[in-house]
């Protein structure tokens, strides 16, 4: 019980994050201003799409250019791959 609760409480936690950033960016896109609450949703689209993209679109390229029975990246590389894109972001957030 005690470990569901952690589990719970930390989920609330991410997504309150969201809320909280989304609260304190200026959010307007063609004079149309996009309410905080909707940071959530934008994560789990962009989640969604990376993911899409990774099975359907680098899988296939790395098992085709590896042309061994092995198919695609091992969860390392894929883990690792998820942390240059977010290093990526992160320089480019700094820069913008």
């Amino acid at each position: 019980m005690a470990v569901h609760h952690k589990l719970l409480s930390g989920l609330t936690q991410m997504a309150s994050l969201f809320v909280e950033q989304g609260a304190a960016m200026k959010i307007i896109v063609s004079n149309f201003p996009i309410p905080p609450e909707r940071m959530s949703g934008f994560d789990i689209l962009n989640v969604a799409a990376f993911i899409f993209l990774y099975r359907r679109v680098l899988d296939p390229l790395v098992s085709r250019t590896r042309k061994t029975d092995n198919k695609g990246l091992i969860e390392l590389q894929g883990m690792g791959i998820g942390l240059i894109i977010a290093i990526i972001a992160m320089i480019a957030a700094e820069i913008l």
